[in-house]
């Protein structure tokens, strides 16, 4: 009497490349250079390691996953407060994030499941900041320092014959600025591809 076993790995490797859509504001009630970036597209890529944990039917994860994002804008307004009539702001953030957290699944029918998952996203921001300047490219005034501080990630997925992924994550509003004047709002929303090396 043959019985067809449940795959049950303990540890997988997961590529998860992903395109993101983040939108940033900077404000300060006593400056004219508060600004609304908007949204823009970006493309980042992690690398997922998943530890099963063994019981519950191996419904149970924690995940690590490193990856790099970048988020590159710009925004010109017209001001009669800037020589030359504009201001030009630039936000230029790169990052490693290490998202740490748990998964569950719910297992399908051939080799299929559901998942859902919540992070705790720890961010090392590199040589990131916030310049503004005037119509001739000059700086105006010293740059505004990115030191974005932690946020959550809550998540919703699909996983098909224990190699392709999809999945769609929304991340807290997260404070980037390193400022006790400014303040700021980042958010970000992905669908993230992933695949099993093992």
């Amino acid at each position: 009497n043959y019985n067809k076993k449940q795959k049950r790995d303990l540890f997988n490797l997961n590529l998860r490349p992903r395109l993101s859509s983040s939108s940033l504001t900077v404000d300060n009630p006593n400056s004219y250079r508060s600004t609304d970036f908007g949204s823009k597209l970006s493309f980042g890529f992690g690398v997922e390691a998943e530890l099963i944990l063994p019981f519950n039917k191996n419904k149970w994860a924690v995940i690590l996953e490193p990856t790099f994002r970048n988020f590159k804008a710009d925004k010109t307004t017209e001001s009669s407060r800037v020589f030359g009539g504009k201001l030009i702001a630039e936000a230029n953030y790169s990052s490693i994030e290490i998202p740490i957290g748990v998964r569950h699944y719910f297992f399908l029918k051939n080799n299929s499941k559901i998942f859902i998952n919540a992070a705790l996203i720890f961010d090392f921001n590199t040589k990131s900041s916030i310049e503004f300047k005037r119509a001739d490219s000059s700086s105006l005034n010293n740059p505004l320092k990115i030191s974005a501080k932690n946020n959550l990630g809550l998540g919703i997925g699909y996983k098909s014959n224990y190699k392709i992924s999809l999945e769609i994550r929304y991340q807290t509003t997260q404070e980037i600025l390193d400022s006790t004047t400014w303040t700021s709002n980042f958010d970000t929303f992905s669908v993230i591809f992933g695949y099993t090396l093992f």
